[in-house]
């Protein structure tokens, strides 16, 4: 991220020839990214740490969810909106370099931010899906495992930029596209600004995203 689920753009991450020197694969799944699982309390997300890993405490303001993000295909990404605020943390490795996000929530009072996990995103190239596929990757090469992508311009009050979907993509994972060293944004857009299968030669994914705001 800087800020990937938070209030920044996001930045580019490790490449993916560092995730050796980082440690064995995590594996990112719908329900999971690593040792981090979707429900989880901080308390037990703290305690699935490997030893060396630190958990940052949220900063001294809340986020409120947003509507879901929109799929190019007419179906929606996020599942139901959630009006609800969050509390974002953060997991940095030994030596300091962030590796991952995550929001907090309480379903039953929507403005308690609450202590369980209710999304995580990856973004270091330690995680990766079953098909391989890690932040870092080039859309391009993703694509080939995939299927076609289309990028979504979401910028909403400096929240994640652009999200990518691909056509046969992993249920309940999501992709957020990195900026291209081009320009400002992954995707090449017309007027509308919202949609796109057209994206710079060096767009990647920047994080891998599970779970709803």
């Amino acid at each position: 991220m800087a800020g990937c689920l938070a209030m920044t753009a996001c930045s580019t991450g490790p490449s993916p020839s560092s995730a050796a020197a980082q440690g064995p694969t995590w594996r990112v799944s719908a329900g999971s990214a690593g040792p981090i699982r979707l429900g989880m309390s901080v308390t037990q997300a703290k305690e699935a740490l490997e030893p060396g890993y630190q958990l940052v405490e949220p900063p001294n303001f809340r986020l409120r969810s947003q509507s879901p993000i929109p799929d190019p295909t007419g179906s929606e990404m996020g599942g139901p909106a959630l009006s609800a605020l969050n509390d974002q943390y953060s997991v940095r490795d030994p030596s300091g370099t962030k590796v991952m996000e995550f929001l907090t929530a309480d379903p039953a009072n929507p403005e308690n931010p609450g202590s369980r996990i209710v999304m995580i995103a990856a973004i270091s190239p330690r995680f990766s899906t079953i098909e391989g596929v890690r932040p870092g990757d080039r859309i391009a090469e993703v694509a080939h495992i995939y299927g076609p992508a289309a990028l979504l311009d979401t910028d909403n009050e400096g929240l994640a930029r652009e999200w990518v979907v691909f056509r046969s993509g992993p249920g309940g994972i999501r992709f957020q596209a990195s900026q291209a060293s081009q320009g400002p944004l992954a995707g090449t857009y017309g007027a509308s600004r919202l949609t796109t299968s057209t994206y710079k030669s060096d767009a990647e994914i920047q994080a891998i995203v599970i779970g709803r705001r």
